[in-house]
């Protein structure tokens, strides 16, 4: 089992699943499927151990948790939203400039800092929605550890 997750952790980085996210993905799901079976086997042999519940249970978390990170990196802001969010932006700053010019005094700083700040927040909405690129990215700092200390009490 533990040259199972040795093999499996490297495949869920943020390296491997961007470079290569469809190969990674089955990968992984293989060695879950190998996994699994490993413990199906190990609890069947051992069907009173305390161990082969508790490895039942845990496997049991890692491939949801699995599942849940892949369907969170999937699931994106829908395209009609950013649509009207784009369209209400410029409808906004078109507004702010328009009046700015009815009032004949030229606002320009306070139009600039408004397309400024909107700009700001679309950014942010696109870059959260993206956790993989962007400035803000989600690492596996989490999965790593455990796997650097698999290799170390290895």
């Amino acid at each position: 089992m533990t040259t199972r997750l040795e093999i499996y952790a490297p495949h869920t980085s943020t390296a491997t699943v961007a470079a290569t996210q469809q190969a990674a993905l089955s990968q992984t799901a293989a060695l879950q499927r190998q996994m699994w079976a490993l413990t199906a086997v190990n609890s069947r042999q051992n069907p009173n151990a305390v161990s082969a519940s508790l490895l039942v249970t845990t496997l049991n978390e890692v491939i949801d948790l699995s599942e849940t990170q892949v369907t969170t990196f999937a699931n994106h802001v829908p395209e009609d939203i950013l649509l009207v969010l784009f369209t209400l932006s410029i409808i906004v700053i078109a507004m702010v400039a328009y009046l700015n010019g009815q009032s004949g005094e030229g606002k320009k700083r306070f139009t600039l800092i408004l397309a400024a700040t909107i700009s700001i927040a679309i950014f942010l909405v696109l870059d959260l929605d993206r956790p993989q690129s962007g400035l803000i990215r989600v690492g596996f700092g989490s999965l790593e550890r455990v796997q650097a200390m698999m290799n170390a009490g290895s």
